[in-house]
């Protein structure tokens, strides 16, 4: 069954857009004038850092990207680049407007969707607020496994520890002793498609006691002894 977006755009002239890897869908600086539908594939959004490239957040089926920008018409704020093969429904602002008078479900989609960017914006800002490095990753996964899909194991987020380190705005030479210490707490399992969180609560209980010992409140116990609580 076609989705929403599909279902207006076959009548109102929307195209489809097929793209490879590393394909431009819009860049920062660009006019808002496109929403992206995504289709299949994914879809990352960067800023620019200097010379460095940092990855704000990445979207999937189901999801939609450049939608701020035409909303509030006004230059993209990030640069949107697909991170596979990815099939995308363009929809202009005249076009998308025309959509949303017309079509309740969609325009519920599309506020649930702003919802879900706003809290991971606001998850980006909370983690770059707490000023241990190791805290700040470690609740920067917790916000992402909720989520990411869940597996018999746990949640599993498609994302590289170093890719959320750079979110969480830690520098590289300080990764591998985080990585060491959430393994070695047993928050996180490295695999080759990103980090498995067997429970996404233990990430929190494990920064709320680690706080509660920072601040002389805590009750002693060392994160070893709070990750065997809890088991393998």
């Amino acid at each position: 069954m076609p989705s929403p977006p599909q279902r207006r755009a076959d009548a109102q002239g929307a195209r489809e857009v097929t793209v490879e890897i590393g394909a431009v869908l819009f860049r920062e600086g660009d006019a808002g004038e496109t929403v992206f539908f995504i289709e299949d594939g994914a879809v990352k959004l960067s800023k620019r850092a200097g010379s460095a490239e940092v990855i704000v957040a990445e979207f999937g089926p189901g999801e939609l990207v450049g939608e701020v920008g035409v909303l509030c018409n006004q230059p993209h704020a990030t640069t949107a680049t697909a991170t596979c093969a990815t099939r995308c429904l363009a929809v202009d602002g005249g076009t998308l407007e025309a959509m949303l008078a017309g079509d309740m479900e969609l325009t519920v989609r599309l506020v649930q969707t702003l919802a879900v960017h706003v809290a991971r914006g606001h998850e980006r800002v909370v983690a770059r607020a707490v000023r241990e490095d190791v805290t700040r990753v470690a609740l920067l996964i917790a916000g992402h496994a909720e989520s990411a899909t869940q597996t018999p194991e746990g949640r599993l987020i498609t994302r590289r520890l170093g890719e959320l380190g750079a979110l969480a705005g830690v520098e590289v030479s300080a990764l591998a002793a985080v990585g060491t210490e959430l393994v070695r707490a047993r928050l996180i399992r490295i695999r080759n498609n990103g980090l498995l969180v067997p429970e996404v609560a233990r990430i929190y209980e494990w920064v709320k006691s680690r706080s509660a010992r920072a601040s002389g409140g805590g009750d002693g116990h060392d994160a070893s002894m709070e990750s065997s609580r809890h088991g393998a």
